[in-house]
């Protein structure tokens, strides 16, 4: 039997603090009484772990040898209950069930009682159920439902009705259409690891008005190809999450309208050039991730630079690095750059002084400029498995630094400036089959 009935106890909680009750039988009371009784209205009615379907099979052998306080009109006890307080109720927790079919309330007669007294419903938690369609909300069609979460059931397809909604989570399902028409309030839409492609979004998402999205997460999906819209409904958009799918290609149009964009992210794709992300007119942008793909070059020039603070660039293909990396200089603190094909880099390089972690492991670095002595806050300095034949002299610069790793480079000399990193408390050299060890390093953790 299913590990989930130790947890099969409903809780009621009043303003989100009191929990009513141990027992089933006596919540339920109470809950009665203290909506009939108090002063202050019952805000949240939990119904947590709580398994209908499983709980209406059990025998009651079954149910006895599991512990279970509970009667054979359990389900429907609960849910005569909840009917009495609905009018008073914001929340509605119905997570980790098996709830599924076309009613919400496990049958059309208790959809019937209870989702016409739900005015004052706000939220509506479902995840972790056997959802196949969301039928069942056009029964609270009239409801002022602000979020809705539906994560992880086995919805293949939705429809955006109520136009309250401000937060709506669709993420891990089996969505393979999804359908909202022009909606001014919604502001949050989560529709990763699901089977959107790329026509459905283009045609169905990115082409409608939608004035208040400030976050849209697609990560996960069956995005293929070249993604681009010239619609400007998305300008107010803060979050674009489009991380694992197989996009080959951002279009200009798409990203050219999306100016107030803060956290831009496309890991894991396929994409072959960088979309036109770097430019002044981004003007609120800090984190830039575009790891885990096949980008072999940046931009050769750039309208100024937006206020990137993380950029992450590591295992793509890129061969070099332009000369106005350092224009990121007064707010880039992260970058990464390991598993790509560098040989060198820009001696601009040696500007992004806010650095504290440099990770340029698994390149084909022949040298490194004397201006990257200029990162006197790295703390971690990685760079093995190169084709290195020296550090720079001034490595001594790095007085901040406790690790460096050069493993599997061409080092024949390692310079006597390193003695000025007395916080250095990992050194690993390994791999250099032609070097000349110093003495002074025996006194230095390896």
């Amino acid at each position: 039997m299913s590990s989930r009935r130790d947890l099969a106890y409903e809780k009621f909680v009043v303003d989100h603090v009191a929990k009513i009750g141990k027992e089933q039988e006596d919540s339920l009371a109470s809950i009665q009484s203290l909506s009939q009784n108090s002063t202050q209205p019952i805000v949240e009615v939990g119904v947590a772990d709580l398994s209908f379907y499983q709980i209406h099979h059990l025998s009651k052998r079954e149910r006895e040898e599991q512990n279970f306080p509970i009667t054979e009109n359990y389900q429907s006890d609960v849910l005569d209950k909840l009917e009495n307080v609905a009018q008073s109720v914001n929340e509605i927790l119905l997570n980790h069930n098996y709830l599924e079919g076309d009613s919400l309330f496990v049958t059309s007669k208790y959809d019937e009682k209870i989702c016409p007294r739900l005015k004052s419903l706000k939220k509506l938690v479902l995840h972790n159920n056997d959802f196949s369609s969301a039928n069942f909300l056009g029964s609270l069609s009239g409801v002022p439902l602000e979020e809705i979460v539906l994560s992880h059931n086995n919805l293949v397809s939705f429809v955006v009705l109520n136009q309250t909604l401000i937060n709506l989570s669709l993420d891990y399902n089996r969505l393979s259409t999804f359908t909202i028409c022009s909606h001014d309030n919604i502001q949050e839409l989560d529709l990763s690891h699901n089977k959107l492609t790329t026509f459905s979004i283009m045609h169905d998402l990115l082409d409608q008005r939608l004035p208040s999205l400030r976050i849209l997460k697609l990560i996960g999906n069956e995005l293929t190809g070249a993604l681009s819209s010239q619609s400007q409904s998305l300008r107010q958009l803060e979050e674009l999450h489009l991380d694992q799918n197989h996009l080959t290609h951002i279009g200009d149009d798409l990203i050219n309208n999306l100016t107030n964009l803060r956290h831009f992210s496309a890991s894991y794709n396929q994409l072959d050039s960088s979309p036109n992300i770097f430019d002044s007119k981004f003007t609120k942008l800090s984190t830039v991730l575009l790891n885990n793909n096949k980008i072999h070059q940046l931009p050769n020039h750039v309208n100024g630079s937006p206020p990137i603070q993380t950029l992450m660039l590591n295992n793509n293909e890129l061969e070099w690095i332009p000369e106005w990396i350092n224009q990121l200089a007064p707010t880039l603190v992260d970058i990464t750059l390991q598993s790509n094909k560098l040989t060198t880099l820009p001696k601009t390089f040696g500007e992004l002084t806010l650095l504290t972690t440099l990770y340029l492991f698994k390149n084909e670095l022949t040298h490194l400029p004397d201006e990257i002595c200029n990162l006197i806050n790295l703390t971690e300095f990685d760079v093995f498995e190169n084709k290195l034949k020296k550090l720079p002299d001034n490595i001594g610069n790095f007085t901040k630094l406790s690790r460096l790793c050069v493993d599997d480079n061409d080092l024949t000399t390692i310079p006597n400036s390193l003695m000025n990193c007395d916080q250095l408390y990992l050194f690993s050299y390994q791999g250099n089959n032609n070097l000349r060890v110093p003495a002074f390093l025996s006194k230095m953790h390896k």
